[in-house]
């Protein structure tokens, strides 16, 4: 798991002192565009980047202070990317597809976006919600069936040693 420490200071640096590259810098593209759904999905992203080793075990030999920045630096990158790459384009792409079909001015279009942006928002912490159950699920079930798989090494070789 990714330093929780790391996760808070990036977290206070883009939400709280607001630096970001991305969440001010794009505004102007869909200035309409709920700020707080980007927030909610910015707050996912956070949510799986703690859940993911962002650090390898081969480096666990490094000094603290290293994996720390390695964190830092790997959760800025990440956050940064992710919110450019695929949120941002997403909002512009549904603004744009929405200008295509009604009158930039209309009250319909500024409630059809807030609407749909909304929703990505929340199929996108579904998502993360979900890939977290379903990882947890899976990372019990490999345990489990080590354990068990140990278990049954450990009775034939007390069977064969009787």
């Amino acid at each position: 798991m990714t330093s929780i420490v790391a996760i808070i200071l990036v977290s206070i640096c883009h939400l709280l002192l607001r630096t970001s590259l991305v969440v001010k810098q794009f505004r102007s593209n869909v200035p309409e565009a709920p700020e707080l759904a980007t927030v909610v999905v910015y707050l996912a992203i956070m949510v799986q980047i703690y859940q993911n080793r962002l650090v390898p075990m081969c480096w666990s030999h490094f000094p603290a202070w290293l994996r720390f920045y390695i964190d830092l630096v790997g959760t800025v990158l990440c956050i940064e990317v992710c919110l450019r790459i695929f949120w941002c384009s997403w909002e512009y792409f549904i603004a744009q597809l929405l200008d295509s079909w009604l009158d930039r001015q209309s009250q319909l279009r500024l409630l059809l976006l807030k609407a749909l942006i909304w929703l990505s928002a929340l199929a996108v912490v579904g998502h993360c919600v979900y890939c977290n159950a379903k990882v947890n699920f899976l990372c019990k079930s490999v345990v489990d069936t080590y354990k068990c798989s140990y278990k049954r090494k450990e009775r034939r070789a007390e069977n064969i040693y009787l």
